[in-house]
Order: structure tokens, then C-alpha cells, then sequence
């Protein structure tokens, strides 16, 4: 069965896989390491939570807009350590 994902308008590259790995990378977060998008808005602003997983199991948050990508990481915050 096919299955469909609605996303917000202006999203953009971010919410695919390559589009987070890309991000990632601007972000300099290993190639390793699991990453996790999680699509939102910090003070009524489009934004990410990007969560990425160190294979030593260390978790560090980022909060990038939509706009993140290969060539620019759009940091609002971070790196945080999760713990």
C-alpha cells in the first residue's frame, strides 16, 4: 500500500534522508553517527531539532531552521549534550 507523508509548505530538503545526512554533515556530526529530524518552530520561526546518536551511544542536540543544509548548517542553537 502506498503511503503518503503530509509536511509543512517550505520544508524542503530537511525532511528526506539525504536532506537530514546533508545537514548533518554541515553540522559536522559524523557519518557514524544516527540521525533523527524532528520538524517545528522556535519562537514562531520554522525549525528542527536534529538529535544525532554517537555509535558510543553519546546523544547531542541541534536546533537548525528548514533552510539546513550541505552548505549551511542555519544553526539556531546547540550542540547540546542529551543526557
Amino acid at each position: 500500500a502506498d503511503v503518503r507523508v503530509a509536511l509543512p509548505e517550505g520544508v524542503g530538503a530537511l525532511a528526506t534522508p539525504e536532506g537530514a545526512r546533508a545537514c548533518a554533515e554541515a553540522l559536522d556530526i559524523p557519518a557514524e553517527a544516527a540521525v533523527a529530524v524532528d520538524l517545528g518552530r522556535v519562537d514562531a520561526e520554522p525549525a528542527a531539532v536534529v538529535l544525532a546518536r554517537s555509535p558510543a551511544g553519546v546523544l547531542t542536540a541541534y536546533v537548525v531552521r528548514w533552510s539546513c543544509s550541505a552548505t549551511d548548517p542555519a544553526l539556531v542553537a546547540g550542540p547540546v549534550a542529551v543526557t
